[in-house]
C-alpha cells in the first residue's frame, strides 16, 4: 500500500480502530464529503494531497493530478 493510501476495507478498519462498522462507515463518508479522502477502489482510499502530502514538489504535484483524475471519474466534473 502507498502511503497516500488507506485500505483494508472498514471490516479491518474497524477492528483497528475498535469501532462499529457503522461508525467507521460514517467517517469515511464524512471524509469523503470534506474531499479529505476519495474512494478509489474497493476499501481503498486516497488521502488529499492538498491536505497532508511528503515528497518534493514534483511528486506532490503527481499526487495532486491522480487525486484530481479520482475526483474528476467519480463526480464527472
Amino acid at each position: 500500500m502507498y502511503p497516500d493510501r488507506v485500505g483494508g476495507g472498514l471490516p479491518e478498519l474497524r477492528k483497528e480502530l475498535s469501532c462499529t462498522r457503522d461508525t467507521v462507515a460514517s467517517a469515511m463518508k464524512k471524509m469523503e464529503s470534506k474531499r479529505l479522502i476519495i474512494g478509489i477502489g474497493q476499501g481503498v482510499w486516497m488521502l488529499n494531497p492538498r491536505m497532508l502530502a511528503m515528497g518534493n514538489q514534483t511528486q506532490i504535484a503527481l499526487l495532486m493530478a491522480e487525486y484530481d483524475r479520482y475526483v474528476s471519474e467519480k463526480t464527472g466534473v
